[in-house]
């Protein structure tokens, strides 16, 4: 069991809110209502600098929430970023979005873990 830390940690940073599916499992589908957005560089930074002291003895950031992080253009940046700090980071995304290149910039990046999510075998599932 975790206990609750004293000091500010952040268990998910929603990079984008951006997603092109609307797969039935999805709170994002039913429930999010707000502006779509990308995450600026300055507000990332400021975030990672506020929490850098205490994540790393936490676990991972988890750089995604009700978006697509892989479409975030400077997710690699970010990632490389926060590992320059010491702050380990993860992600979940689809497969369809992780190119070799992707890929491979953010392993050289420093991504600590990466969950890929399967949602539906076929895209008329996904978008039912």
């Amino acid at each position: 069991m975790l206990a609750r830390s004293p000091q500010p940690i952040a268990y998910q940073l929603e990079l984008t809110n951006h997603c092109p599916y609307t797969c039935q499992g999805c709170p994002r589908t039913h429930h999010m209502h707000r502006p779509l957005g990308m995450m600026s560089p300055e507000t990332f930074r400021a975030v990672v600098d506020a929490v850098a002291p205490y994540q790393r003895n936490f676990w991972p950031m988890a750089l995604h929430h009700m978006g697509e992080a892989l479409l975030h253009a400077e997710i690699a940046e970010h990632v490389a970023y926060a590992c320059s700090r010491g702050v380990p980071t993860s992600l979940a995304c689809r497969p369809n979005h992780l190119t070799p290149e992707r890929g491979e910039a953010l392993l050289r990046a420093g991504l600590c873990m990466i969950v890929i999510t399967v949602d539906a075998l076929d895209t008329p599932t996904m978008r039912a």
